[in-house]
C-alpha cells in the first residue's frame, strides 16, 4: 500500500447523493485543464506560463492544446512555492498563467498575481488539484479546477470537476462513459488500491494490468462516470471530519519531527493548510535521508523525482529534489503515523 497516496474512502460500498457542486466534471485533471484552455481558443502556439515544480500533467495538457508552456524557477533556494516572474511573463508574451496551489495552501503571492492578470488582460487559471478545500476567494480568475486523483486532498475515484469557467466551456459537449466501460472499471480497481488495507486480488491485479497496457485515446475526453461521482461527493460531504483526523495526525508527526535540526517543516506558517500531507525539507543529503526512510519502512513521495530536471532553473535545481512528502491521511492508523513520527526525529 502507497500510504502516500491513499484514500480517506473505507469501502466501495458506500452510497452517497451526488452533490450539486459536481456540474462540470472531465475524467482527469489533466483533462480539466485541456478543456479550461482550449474554451480560451487560443492560437496555435500561444504561449503559456506554468510552474517548474509541478506533476507533469500541467505541462502535458499545455502542449496537447497545441500551446507553448513557459517554466517558471522556484522562488528561492528553500520553498516548494514557483516565483511567477511577472516581468517574464509580459516579455514572453505568455496569455495565460497556470497559478498552482500545492499541497492545500494557496500560493502567497496570489493576490498580485490576480491583479498582474486583470491589468494585463492575461488569462488566469488555478490549479488548486492537490488543494479541494481551500478558500475559494482567494481564487479570483478564469477558472479553477480539483482532482479525484491519487495524491490529492480529494483522493476518492479519480476524475476532476471546473468551476468558474467561461460560456465556451459550456459548449464543449463532453461524452458521458458507460457502466461497463474501462472508465468505470478502471475507477473502481484505482480506488480499490487506494483503500488502507485492500490487497487486489489476482482477477483484479489481471484486469488492472490489462487496462493499462491497452491503447489510450487521449483525445477522447469523458465526464466523470457514476461511481466516480458518488465517490467524489462522499470525500467532499466529509472533507471536515476528515480534515481533522489529517490535522491530528499531522500534530503527531510535527511535535515529534520539528525539533530535528537536519529537516525544515514547509511551509513556515504551519497548521495552516488542509493538513493532508506533510513537506519536509532536507537540509543536507537528501540521497541518505531518503535511504533511511527506505530502511525504516516509511512511505513518502518527491515530487521532484517525476518532473523533467531543468538545469537552466537555478533555485529549482538547487531546491526540488529535497523536498519529501509524508502523508497524513485520515485513512491510515494512528499508530502507525506515531512510528512514522518517531523514525523521522531519530534521522541525523
Amino acid at each position: 500500500m502507497n500510504y502516500f497516496f491513499p484514500s480517506p474512502i473505507p469501502s466501495l460500498l458506500i452510497k452517497q447523493s451526488i452533490l450539486p457542486e459536481l456540474k462540470y466534471t472531465v475524467n482527469s485533471g489533466t483533462n480539466a485543464l485541456r478543456v479550461l484552455l482550449r474554451s480560451f481558443e487560443f492560437p496555435k502556439d500561444t504561449k503559456i506560463a506554468i510552474p517548474s515544480y509541478v506533476c507533469s500533467a500541467v505541462k502535458h495538457a499545455v502542449t496537447k492544446e497545441n500551446l507553448v508552456p513557459v517554466s517558471l524557477d522556484l522562488k528561492n533556494g528553500h520553498t516548494f512555492w514557483t516565483h511567477y516572474d511577472l516581468e517574464k511573463i509580459k516579455t514572453e508574451n505568455s496569455k495565460a498563467i497556470v497559478l498552482v496551489h500545492l499541497y492545500g495552501f494557496i500560493h502567497p503571492d496570489s493576490e498580485e498575481i490576480i491583479k498582474f492578470c486583470k491589468a494585463n488582460d492575461i488569462k488566469l487559471i488555478h490549479d488548486a488539484a492537490q488543494s479541494f478545500g481551500v478558500d475559494e476567494n482567494c481564487l479570483e480568475g478564469d477558472g479553477i479546477i480539483y482532482s479525484f486523483g491519487p495524491g490529492k486532498s480529494t483522493t476518492a475515484a479519480g476524475g476532476a470537476i471546473i468551476k468558474r469557467y467561461n460560456a465556451n466551456l459550456r459548449s464543449i459537449n463532453l461524452k458521458t462513459p458507460s457502466f461497463f466501460s474501462f472508465q468505470n472499471i478502471r475507477s473502481k480497481l484505482f480506488l480499490k488500491s487506494r483503500i488502507v488495507g485492500y490487497t487486489l486480488n489476482k482477477v483484479e491485479s489481471f484486469l488492472n494490468s490489462v487496462i493499462h497496457k491497452l491503447p489510450h485515446n487521449e483525445d477522447l475526453i469523458f465526464t466523470m462516470d457514476q461511481f466516480q461521482l458518488e465517490m467524489a461527493s462522499y470525500v467532499v460531504s466529509n472533507f471536515e471530519t476528515i480534515k481533522s483526523q489529517r490535522k491530528n495526525r499531522y500534530t503527531i508527526l510535527l511535535d515529534k519531527i520539528k525539533a530535528n535540526s537536519f529537516i525544515e517543516i514547509l511551509p513556515s506558517d504551519n497548521l495552516n493548510g488542509l493538513y493532508f500531507k506533510m513537506i519536509l525539507f532536507i537540509k543536507e543529503d537528501v540521497n541518505k535521508f531518503k535511504m533511511f526512510l527506505s530502511d525504516n519502512h516509511v512511505p513518502y513521495f518527491c515530487l521532484a523525482d517525476c518532473i523533467e530536471k531543468n538545469a537552466a532553473l537555478v533555485n529549482f535545481t538547487e531546491t526540488a529534489e529535497r523536498i519529501v512528502e509524508l502523508s497524513c491521511e485520515a485513512s491510515i492508523p494512528e499508530d502507525e503515523i506515531v512510528r512514522v513520527a518517531e523514525i523521522v526525529s531519530r534521522y541525523k
